[in-house]
Formats: structure tokens, sequence, C-alpha cells
């Protein structure tokens, strides 16, 4: 099954791994022809703990933080924190136990 109709990382059960695992691989499919050598740092994927949307969405962030839309703590928290910026493999296994 896809991720529609999933608001928050709560609401997924084993049966969306499939869906999590593609959005990774699409995401890894488009940030690998048009970075590199303007990388300037490796970029993460993950999803937040406390939702900022009211739609689950897959997240990829540049490690270096260098964003004017990282304003605050709370901004920068959300996405360098393993607690509140979760891996979609972390994801995947917390589900498939």
């Amino acid at each position: 099954s896809g991720l529609a109709g999933v608001n928050e990382l709560q609401e997924l059960e084993p049966s969306h791994c499939e869906a999590i695992e593609r959005a990774t691989q699409f995401a890894q499919d488009v940030l690998a022809p048009g970075l590199g050598e303007f990388a300037r740092a490796p970029i993460r994927a993950g999803f937040h703990a406390v939702p900022s949307l009211n739609v689950l969405h897959l997240h990829l962030i540049s490690q270096d933080f260098d964003s004017p839309r990282l304003q605050n703590r709370k901004h920068w928290t959300s996405f360098a924190s393993p607690d509140y910026f979760i891996a979609p493999r972390r994801a995947v296994e917390v589900l498939r136990g």
C-alpha cells in the first residue's frame, strides 16, 4: 500500500514499509545525478517525529544546515536530532520489529 492518507509516523503500519523504501529510493535517484560536484555536504532523508504538515512527507536536507529556513533552534533541532528527525531505515526497522 502507498502512504496516501497517512499524516504522521504513528499512523504507519508494517504494510507501509515497501512504500517508505520506494520513497527513499526515489529520493536517492533524484539526488544522485543532480548534485555531483555541487554537493557541499551529505544529504540526509528523514521524517519529522512531530509532523510539520498534516501529511506524512520525506524531507531531504543538507547536513551543513546552511539555509535561511533554519531560523531558530527549534528548526535546527527538528532536522539535527535523531529523536526528532527519523531516518526512513529506522522507521522501517521499527515497523518490522
